[in-house]
């Protein structure tokens, strides 16, 4: 009985994400919450980026990841639209967090041909940066996070395009940190590499350890 009450709850309220279907997923010998964070494990070892997993705690918050040779934080969640993000955000700033944040949703390559900017470079996820106004308050400021061939070392890499242009997987800025990818290209590089992660977090039986 009760569980069928929960359900018609859940059918009032589509538009609340819930997490409760994640699925432990086993990639590399870590033991992932969930399937898509083992997915974005794969993904950045496909692009050569260095990471890791549940780096720190801000008093309730653990982002999922820090990656670059900057270890910048990287939370992800199973989002495709922006204004699912507003209680993850409110919730990062609220942990007294004051580094930047790159924020991933369910998959880099949704909707591609939308993403494709001015600079030929995909949009990849957003950067959660933060400033304070008079009041000492803080506020949130997102900017959008492309992904593509670094201008400097010719190596992947993520840029912030806006603003004071920075690239924190290899901590380039300005013109060095500029990436680019042609859209034929995003086949062959973004979309191929996500879809490879895909197949080497594919869901196994997890063998725990007496």
């Amino acid at each position: 009985m009760e569980s069928n009450k929960r359900s018609k709850l859940v059918d009032q309220v589509p538009s609340k994400p819930s997490f409760a279907h994640a699925i432990e997923t086993a990639y590399r010998n870590f033991l992932f919450r969930s399937r898509l964070e083992a997915k974005y494990a794969a993904f950045f070892d496909l692009c050569g980026w260095p990471w890791s997993y549940e780096p720190k705690d801000y008093g309730g918050w653990i982002p999922d990841f820090a990656i670059g040779t900057t270890a910048t934080l990287v939370e992800v969640k199973p989002f495709f639209h922006e204004e699912q993000w507003d209680e993850t955000v409110s919730k990062i700033i609220a942990s007294g967090c004051r580094e930047p944040v790159i924020l991933l949703g369910a998959d880099p390559t949704w909707n591609l041909e939308r993403r494709i900017t001015g600079q030929t470079a995909p949009q990849f996820g957003e950067f959660l940066l933060e400033y304070f106004d008079r009041g000492d308050r803080v506020l949130g400021m997102r900017w959008d996070l492309h992904f593509g061939v670094t201008e400097k070392n010719g190596l992947l890499g993520l840029c912030m395009m806006d603003g004071g242009w920075w690239n924190p997987i290899w901590d380039f800025n300005e013109d060095d940190a500029t990436v680019r990818l042609d859209y034929r290209d995003c086949e062959k590089i973004l979309v191929a590499r996500w879809a490879k992660a895909h197949n080497a977090s594919r869901w196994m039986k997890v063998k725990r350890e007496d």
